[in-house]
């Protein structure tokens, strides 16, 4: 049974075609499938259409976060000798790992063809009064143009929260808005890096034409490392949990002023800014001639943070009596 992945709507059903033949369709496919995919999109077209008409702008495979907008450009273009009509067809979004069982087909959009113009009959000679009477209606019909043209108008903000900044761009262009600079940034989990967080004014608000709107766009989320030098080994995993990091490589060191399992050394340092779930290596002290075995307490307190907050815990932490066989490099 097919699943679908995507939702795909149009913002405008139907467009024309300019008088070359040519146009362009927007069309909105946002991520529901509730994890990351890498989809393809292809046309299916009806009867009278023909797919040689029609052209995806997009990469042909691109990755999509869950839950979020992307926009895809039909390009349209008849041959000249088209005949005048309204044309439809369809988009196909398929997941590239399971194109025949994850996939959307978008609902019917169209385009118009429009008539061929036919050039008026030539107009026969007029006198000199008539002449006069045309002069000053164009000259009444030029001003007014003028004014209507310089007068501010009014277009519609765009929702463009959840795209990447570039295509945000693109829409905002398009709908005759320009984005203000500079372009704020925020940490989020939820979000791609780069992509639009926050919008103001908000998606849907009045504006006059070639306004400016502020983007907020998402970036990776930092954290500083904590102190582990000196702390227990156990106490130093619970630090690097609270703050977000995971436990990279323990090596060992032999330091008998020390509790065995004591931190020496951390990599990267305290107070560094890090991307969160970044692996912190530490350097730990053992007894010399011995291998490493912490005592019950610190092994009862990485076993669960193994079992309860999904920490990575090497195996040689665990242990509770040191191997025979155990070579030791001093």
């Amino acid at each position: 049974m097919a699943t679908s992945i995507v939702t795909i709507d149009a913002p405008d059903k139907v467009v024309s075609c300019d008088e070359k033949g040519a146009a362009q369709q927007l069309l909105n496919v946002r991520n529901i499938s509730g994890h990351p995919i890498t989809v393809g999109a292809k046309v299916l077209v009806d009867t009278a259409t023909q797919a040689s008409w029609l052209r995806i702008d997009a990469p042909a495979e691109q990755e999509m976060a869950d839950n979020v907008l992307t926009q895809i450009p039909v390009s349209i273009q008849v041959p000249a000798d088209c005949e005048p009509g309204r044309y439809s067809y369809r988009l196909l979004v398929y997941s590239v790992r399971k194109s025949g069982e994850e996939f959307t087909e978008g609902e019917t959009v169209a385009f118009e063809v429009p008539a061929k113009k036919v050039p008026p009959p030539p107009v026969p000679p007029k006198s000199s009064y008539t002449k006069w009477i045309a002069v000053l209606v164009a000259i009444l019909l030029i001003g007014g143009a003028a004014t209507w043209y310089f007068l501010p108008k009014s277009v519609e903000v765009p929702d463009v929260v959840g795209i990447p900044l570039n295509q945000a761009s693109a829409v905002l262009e398009q709908a005759g808005l320009e984005i203000a600079q500079p372009v704020a940034s925020k940490a989020s989990r939820e979000q791609m890096p780069n992509s639009v967080l926050e919008q103001m004014p908000a998606a849907g608000s009045e504006v006059d034409k070639g306004s400016t709107v502020q983007l907020t766009v998402a970036e990776k989320l930092l954290v500083k490392v904590p102190v582990l030098a000196g702390v227990r080994l156990a106490t130093a995993v619970q630090r690097l949990s609270s703050a977000g990091l995971g436990l990279g490589e323990v090596a060992e060191k032999v330091d008998d002023s020390k509790p065995v399992g004591t931190v020496l050394e951390q990599q990267p340092d305290q107070g560094l800014s890090v991307e969160e779930g970044t692996a912190v290596n530490l350097v730990v002290s053992r007894e010399k001639g011995k291998v490493l075995v912490l005592d019950r307490p610190q092994i009862e307190i990485l076993k669960n943070m193994q079992l309860q907050q999904r920490m990575k815990i090497p195996a040689t932490l665990l242990r509770e009596v040191a191997p025979e066989d155990a070579p030791l490099a001093e």
